[in-house]
């Protein structure tokens, strides 16, 4: 038995939400989610882009979880795009009740340089553990290794930062924000130099009824 469709008056054997598919067709799409330009954000500290809840070097991994916080409808099957210096072309493809369409858009696009909420942190001296190494020798040797360590731990842990650097009597001192990370140099300087460790805390501050504590750690050499 064929159905009229309230849209357009035609005859057809099936209607897709009570209507035919041209009309249905015509309807479906996700121009009203689309928002009027795309920005993707660009730390000027740290040059890594804003990717959701993380940060990446990868352009193209923060665009497209952009593109996924965008368009989380359940009709939208993938999206292509191709970005320029000032817009982004998306093609998306659409389906529901096994009915297929793709729409094409022409957005303005904007890289906007802003300070992440690490580098931030970094900038007002926050840290979480103090690592001092005591020692009259290799200072030069063991400070450039500490940097790099921590710039090879800053990939995964956001907190790996040194947000403070002190010559002290004999030694240095470091802040930074990563604990396990702080943890991690110190016990390496430990086997390469033979060194004793020792640790202490002290309280900062309470959270959600929690004490807080700031870890030194003491490296003698």
């Amino acid at each position: 038995m064929k159905k009229f469709c309230p849209s357009c008056g035609k005859k057809v054997k099936k209607l897709y939400d009570n209507l035919c598919k041209n009309c249905f067709l015509q309807k479906l799409s996700i121009r009203h989610i689309l928002p009027k330009s795309i920005t993707v954000h660009k730390c000027t500290d740290c040059q890594r882009y804003v990717a959701g809840k993380n940060l990446t070097y990868d352009f193209e991994e923060a665009l497209k979880k952009k593109l996924k916080d965008l368009l989380k409808e359940e009709i939208v099957e993938k999206v292509d795009y191709i970005a320029f210096k000032n817009r982004i072309e998306l093609k998306v493809f659409l389906r529901k009740y096994g009915l297929k369409k793709i729409e094409s858009f022409v957005l303005p696009f904007y890289e906007k340089s802003i300070v992440c909420k690490f580098c931030n942190m970094k900038r007002t001296g926050y840290h979480n553990v103090v690592l001092q190494i005591i020692t009259k020798t290799n200072l030069n040797e063991i400070e450039e290794f500490v940097e790099e360590q921590v710039e090879i731990f800053s990939r995964k842990d956001n907190l790996a930062f040194i947000s403070g650097k002190t010559r002290i009597k004999n030694g240095i001192e470091f802040k930074i924000g990563s604990k396990s990370v702080g943890m991690k140099i110190a016990r390496m300087l430990k086997r390469k130099y033979n060194g004793e460790l020792k640790f202490s805390r002290r309280l900062v501050t309470r959270k959600d009824g929690r004490n807080l504590y700031r870890l030194t750690i003491s490296l003698r050499l």
